[in-house]
């Protein structure tokens, strides 16, 4: 059970990282990609996560929301 909540945890901030290196270099955010990453994060924080993704999607939430 560990080992499967250690890859989840894994597979969520790598998705997250993805949004958050996107989204920095373009200074904005879609909101598609907003409600996702909250979603995203939420389950990453129940599993267990840790602050230096919390500072990312802090960061993120900061952006201006746009529409692609």
């Amino acid at each position: 059970k560990y080992n499967l909540i250690i890859t989840l945890q894994a597979g969520l901030r790598n998705s997250i990282l993805v949004i958050y290196n996107s989204r920095m270099k373009s200074g904005y955010i879609t909101l598609y990609e907003k409600e996702n990453l909250a979603k995203l994060y939420s389950n990453y924080t129940s599993l267990g996560g840790n602050s230096f993704i919390h500072n990312c999607v802090d960061e993120l939430n900061e952006l201006p929301v746009r529409n692609d």
